[in-house]
């Protein structure tokens, strides 16, 4: 059980740093194994998924915790983490001495950089997409069917999601009935394929992981074997026009500069123009179309692979990350051996004291389910318990007002009591203990509690 990192920690390395590095093992046996060709449609698709499902897996991590069934990690702990009383729960080995602590300034520094650059490529999708569906509003209908229409606007044929094709009216004037044929059989293809939906899938996914290379190249696959099979669509029904349709493919490109908007599947394009020359090479001189199979073997051996990894990410949802401090105030007994305060004889303190005005808040360290509340006026008094799974439980005690009461969860940071002295207390402060797996732990080691008061230095 991990009980250091907190979730802004969580999010930058099992939703950015751990699928970064699985995505570029992913294409360099996709590089392996196929070079510089293209794959079959199926299996760049599958290529992408494999590279962007561990962060769905991630995801779940950060945003599901206590959901999940726990699930020993397969790799080691880092650093040197100690056991308490043989239980196999890692904690802290100390509690660190106050004082600044940058590491949440970087962690959050990452993810709103990271925010910024989702939200600059995310804009640029829905200004793509808006303007696709302005071409679309202020275009004409061709003929009398009603799917093929014509716009002023300087861009390249494309096919938009509601099964219209969309041809420039400048381009449309020259070109010849053969041509312009050929163009609405290319895009009709892809409305059969669906590849409009498909192609907004990957203009969101390039804005998501716009830090990614390696998810960002294999998009540009995904439309470079749209394109393949939908040429190999067109010239499968007139396999005679090879060199017309070659002819004009060139032909558009020429005039049109590759425009189109950037989530739609067109002719050409800005994300697909540089693909210009294997399309050529696949019309004029065909091979047949086969799935490779070794590619298809390593993806399956991908897949294996990438269970273990995803149930690995998966299990951290499950783990207890008491991220939150409970209180504020300081330490005015220790766990371990003492003289009881009241009565005077020495027993063991199982939980840690923080003494606190009355009427403090307490904050819920980590997420929870709500136990037990006790109210009453001897021992304890007022006292709460949170279930955090994996077989720890908190116990707060000595307090004014429970919140929680009532409540069947809580969340991390919540408020879930305020300070009092309702049990046997000489003045107002929190009890808490922490027990795992049914044995008293030392809270200091677990969870973020303030430190002993400190004395004025006297000079």
């Amino acid at each position: 059980m991990t009980l250091s990192l907190s979730p802004a920690a969580l999010f930058v390395l099992m939703v950015l740093c751990v699928p970064f590095l699985w995505s570029g093992l992913v294409a360099l046996l996709r590089r392996i194994c196929a070079g510089e060709t293209s794959l079959s449609d199926q299996q760049e698709r599958a290529v992408l998924v494999l590279m962007v499902l561990p962060v769905f897996c991630g995801l779940a991590v950060v945003f599901l915790p206590g959901l999940m069934p726990h699930i020993p990690s397969p790799l080691p702990p880092m650093g040197e983490p100690q056991q308490i009383g043989g239980l196999g729960v890692v904690v802290a080995e100390e509690t660190a001495a106050p004082g600044f602590n940058l590491m949440p300034w970087v962690w959050a520094t990452l993810i709103l950089f990271y925010l910024a650059g989702a939200a600059l490529g995310l804009g640029r999708f829905a200004r793509g997409y808006v303007r696709m569906r302005e071409i679309l509003r202020h275009s004409i209908g061709r003929d009398a069917v009603g799917d093929v229409r014509l716009t002023g606007a300087p861009v390249s044929p494309f096919a938009t999601p509601c099964g219209r094709v969309i041809l420039p009216s400048a381009y449309s004037k020259t070109a010849s009935e053969e041509e312009t044929a050929l163009i609405i059989a290319h895009e009709r293809a892809h409305i059969a394929r669906r590849d409009p939906f498909w192609f907004l899938i990957l203009a969101a996914a390039d804005a998501v992981f716009w830090f990614n290379p390696f998810i960002r190249v294999q998009t540009s696959h995904c439309r470079l074997a749209a394109e393949l099979d939908c040429d190999a669509r067109v010239l499968g029904a007139a396999p005679q026009m090879r060199k017309a349709y070659a002819a004009t493919l060139i032909r558009v490109l020429k005039h049109t500069a590759g425009a189109a908007p950037t989530c739609a599947p067109a002719v050409l394009s800005p994300r697909t123009k540089g693909d210009i020359r294997v399309r050529l090479g696949d019309i004029m001189q065909p091979k047949p179309r086969r799935r490779n199979r070794r590619a298809t073997a390593v993806l399956a051996a991908l897949g294996l692979v990438l269970a273990p990894l995803s149930a690995w990410q998966i299990a951290h949802a499950a783990e207890v990350n008491f991220t939150v401090r409970p209180l504020e105030g300081h330490m005015s007994s220790p766990y371990g051996e003492r003289v009881h305060p009241i009565n005077k004889k020495p027993k063991m303190h199982k939980g840690t004291d923080i003494a606190a005005p009355l009427g403090t808040p307490i904050y819920a360290p980590a997420s929870g389910k709500v136990l037990r509340v006790t109210l009453s006026d001897a021992g304890y008094g007022n006292m709460l318990e949170l279930d955090h799974g994996d077989g720890v439980i908190t116990r707060y005690a000595q307090l004014d007002t429970i919140v929680a009461d009532g409540k069947a969860t809580v969340r991390a940071g919540e408020l879930i009591a305020r300070v009092g002295a309702s049990g046997q207390a000489t003045g107002p402060h929190l009890h808490v203990e922490v027990i795992v797996n049914g044995e008293h732990v030392d809270p200091a080691t677990v969870l973020d509690l303030p430190g002993p008061k400190v004395k004025p230095h006297k000079d």
